[in-house]
């Protein structure tokens, strides 16, 4: 079963550059998990046994998610543990996060709708 992953902003989808990865759909989980406060994944603070540059900064800056935490949550399990298991979350406040692997920003806007959903 695909995952379909999606974020809807004014009605509409939002287009990612390069299309939609792993770094996308950890950003959503954790969007969702800090937005909400719910589930293993709400404390940023958690997220790393270590600290990482940029952490400390988040809200103000973008959250940095690495390889790990990428392949960790983009794991059907994992996404179960999140506000996402319904299917959708709808954002109250701006996020952004960062791809540690090639530097690629995503940044959202309260009122988006972060869809994952199997079909």
């Amino acid at each position: 079963m695909p995952l379909i992953t999606q974020v809807i902003r004014g009605g509409e989808p939002l287009g990612m550059k390069r299309g939609w990865g792993g770094f996308h759909i950890a950003a959503l989980a954790l969007a969702a998990s800090f937005d909400s406060g719910q589930g293993p994944f709400a404390d940023p603070a958690g997220i790393y046994k270590q600290d990482l540059p940029g952490l400390a900064y988040y809200p103000d800056a973008p959250f940095p998610v690495n390889r790990q935490v990428v392949f960790y949550l983009a794991d059907y399990g994992a996404l179960g543990l999140t506000p996402l298991n319904g299917g959708s979350y709808t954002l109250t406040r701006k996020q952004a996060f960062m791809d540690l692997a090639d530097g690629e920003v995503l940044r959202l806007e309260p009122g988006d709708v972060l869809i994952a959903q199997r079909q």
